[in-house]
């Protein structure tokens, strides 16, 4: 069974039923992910939600245990989360003042995929802010800038 999120790479990677390929290299501790509605954001949540849910170890593709996903009802379960990759979809909507203060005192114990439309307040170098980009099925991130000396 392959892991969905290679914490060490910082690549998320799943193949979904209908032959989507998502396929993310993450940089640093924090993506935050922009992007207009139905470009597959969701879609991805989804997948890996899919993911989780199935009990059936035999069959089994994917392993997504190092993978948490926040929604309205598990929001403040974050700050008791370790060595997980935590993805937000519609952080916009979904996270508080508290929840951001969270993530930006996470150093390091958890790394963070954020889809949102706006800016949040969350620390971070625009060097880290991407688009997520489909051609032919396959998913990944397009990263909005790379100017030398901003980590």
């Amino acid at each position: 069974m392959k892991q969905c999120f290679d914490w060490n790479n910082n690549i998320l990677h799943i193949v979904d039923l209908n032959d989507n390929i998502f396929y993310l290299n993450l940089k640093g501790l924090k993506t935050i992910v922009t992007g207009k509605s139905a470009t597959g954001k969701s879609l991805l949540c989804s997948v890996i939600r899919e993911i989780q849910k199935d009990k059936n170890i035999a069959g089994k593709k994917y392993d997504a245990s190092n993978i948490f996903l926040i929604d309205e009802d598990n929001l403040h379960n974050i700050d008791d989360k370790k060595d997980k990759l935590i993805i937000i979809d519609r952080a916009d909507i979904i996270l508080d003042s508290e929840a951001i203060h969270m993530i930006n005192n996470d150093w390091g114990y958890n790394k963070y995929l954020i889809f949102s439309r706006k800016p949040l307040g969350i620390d971070l170098s625009p060097n880290y802010f991407a688009v997520l980009e489909e051609k032919d099925k396959a998913f990944s991130l397009n990263y909005l800038f790379d100017v030398k000396g901003w980590n």
